[in-house]
């Protein structure tokens, strides 16, 4: 064991010395007081990603903490924006590349376990980046004895309990109780989603998931679908419940249909306090289903949606490297089905337009067309599949004819237009051709090939995220700019682990149930036994089975059989 003073006189006796040097204090720890500092990893040079830290302290905070799981995970987010703030406080130049960084990949607006912080009955330990400083590429000591002093600071000032106000702890598991209660009674009421009146729906921005202040429109359940539900110390929330089955969100342009629908959409995270959508709760197998051009599709049984194709092409095997709008959409929905997803999300804005209907006209005009519009399968994927739909339609009357409900959103407040919708598609019959098609069918199962996987590039492995948008495995980039559940790049980086822990698995089963047992390994062994015999960095967030399965169906060098 090494100490703080001979941290100091270890670095000292390094100074100027090529920037290689560093590598003599990976392994070590360091203490000050009872914060213990261990190097796991130096960078190679001042320019490459800053080095890996890990900070460890004496767990003082209250013991029943960590008797579950969910309100563990909410504390370790409270801390870790602390940490975050706080961070970004103490980071600061210290010379060439990214000497005397600090940092955390910054954490979203939702409530999530990350690999940053591990909060266990005796101890908490916060995973840190942290840029050795050098002048060139010339070690400099007396910086670096400057930035090991801040990650000391940062861990005194946001790790004990003390740092703490006792309201602010109290707070945050009351949310997360409250939260946790609300998404358990969803299966119990048989709804998909809810949302609590009051609710601040708007975002900041396009590229900001803050709230929108001041002007923001709070939201108000129509009595008609306002529903009470009390929590287990007495309290009661109002709001409005959606009910399973097929649910149109219908308005004007401009009065919040698709703010609406992105709110439901992020309810299946849990948030933090003042983010506007503590309370919107939103089944976790939920997926937003739209157009991606372009997309792999990699066998995928897509025959319940397009099929008899006039090159004869096997609809039921389907595979392409340039998929259409419409061909994306069918692939999804199927990818849906196989990965047993409870809701799916459409907007008609994001949508292709001949894979969500054909009107009679085009009925009439043209008699051999081989895409089965979605609005003549809704009814069956949930009679069938048990899967409910939330739709955001604002051309398309004909699906009136198929929903359960219909929401109006007027001057961004919701209106129950259930029973005038219903009156209006008997007064204006579509006229299109309701013609009974040949009935759903079960999908083909898929199993992936492990031996198409390659997680190595030039002989080493290789994951790395890029923000949000796309993710490198290997030698394969995989675009997952469209996958709109992705909320932070440390779930892109947790994906690609999860990918390299399936190919070291070696293990090939049918798909769906190699995501389950993938899933479950993670909630069980919790985000950092990802990392297998690795050091543990601070860049993997929590994941469902569905995003795995969005980059591996993506990956253009996996081979589905």
């Amino acid at each position: 064991m090494q100490y703080a003073d001979n941290l100091k006189t270890l670095l000292l006796s390094i100074d100027k010395r090529g920037y290689k040097a560093y590598k003599i204090l990976q392994g070590k720890t360091f203490h000050k007081g009872n914060v213990s500092l261990r190097i796991e990893h130096v960078q190679g040079d001042p320019f490459a990603t800053p080095s890996v830290v890990q900070i460890k302290v004496p767990n003082d905070f209250p013991k029943q903490i960590t008797l579950k799981k969910h309100v563990k995970v909410a504390i370790e987010d409270l801390i870790l924006r602390h940490v975050f703030e706080k961070s970004k406080m103490l980071s600061s130049k210290l010379g060439s590349g990214h000497s005397g960084v600090i940092q955390i990949l910054a954490p979203s607006q939702a409530i999530l376990e990350r690999s940053g912080i591990t909060m266990d009955r005796d101890s908490i330990t916060l995973n840190i980046f942290a840029g050795f400083p050098a002048n060139g590429r010339r070690i400099d000591a007396r910086n670096a004895i400057k930035l090991f002093d801040n990650l000391f600071t940062l861990s005194e000032s946001t790790l004990f309990f003390r740092n703490y106000k006792s309201e602010e702890i109290e707070n945050r598991i009351s949310l997360i109780n409250k939260q946790v209660f609300l998404r358990e009674k969803l299966k119990e009421l048989h709804l998909i989603s809810f949302i609590a009146d009051g609710s601040i729906l708007p975002r900041e921005s396009g590229i900001s998931d803050k709230p929108l202040k001041n002007s923001a429109v709070p939201f108000a359940a129509p009595k008609s679908m306002s529903i009470n539900i009390t929590f287990p110390n007495g309290e009661t929330i109002s709001g409005m419940g959606i009910k399973e089955g097929i649910t149109l969100i219908a308005g004007g342009g401009y009065h919040g249909k698709t703010t609406l629908l992105e709110a439901i959409h992020m309810g299946i995270y849990n948030h933090v306090e003042g983010d506007g959508r503590e309370f919107v709760i939103t089944d976790k197998t939920a997926l937003k289903i739209r157009t991606e051009d372009g997309r792999s599709v990699n066998n995928v049984d897509i025959s319940n949606f397009i099929t008899r194709l006039p090159d004869g092409t096997d609809t039921a095997h389907f595979t392409t490297r340039d998929a259409s709008g419409s061909t994306s959409m069918a692939a999804a929905l199927s990818e849906a089905i196989e990965m047993k997803s409870k809701l799916l999300l459409i907007d008609e804005d994001t949508s292709a337009t001949n894979f969500m209907i054909r009107d009679a006209r085009m009925q009439k005009l043209i008699k051999d067309e081989p895409i089965i519009p979605l609005i003549d399968r809704l009814k069956e994927l949930y009679s069938k599949f048990g899967m409910s739909s939330i739709l955001v339609i604002g051309g398309a009357g004909a699906y009136l004819d198929v929903c359960d409900n219909v929401i109006v959103m007027h001057r961004y407040l919701p209106e129950d237009a259930t029973h005038r919708a219903k009156a209006i598609a008997k007064e204006i019959p579509t006229k299109r051709d309701f013609t009974e098609i040949e009935k759903m069918k079960n999908i083909k199962e898929r199993s992936l090939r492990i031996d198409s996987i390659n997680v190595l590039k030039n002989g080493r492995e290789k994951i790395k995220a890029n923000g949000k948008t796309s993710l490198q495995v290997g030698d394969s980039i995989i675009d997952l700019g469209k996958v709109e559940e992705i909320t932070e790049q440390g779930q892109l980086e947790a994906i690609g682990h999860a990918i390299k822990m399936i190919k070291y698995r070696n293990k090939e089963e049918n798909f769906y149930d190699l995501l389950l047992e993938t899933e479950e390994y993670i909630k069980t062994h919790g985000i950092n036994s990802l990392f297998m015999n690795s050091y543990i960095k601070p860049t993997l967030t929590e994941i469902r089975r569905f995003e795995i399965a969005s980059a591996l169906n993506r990956h253009r060098k996996a081979v589905f059989k």
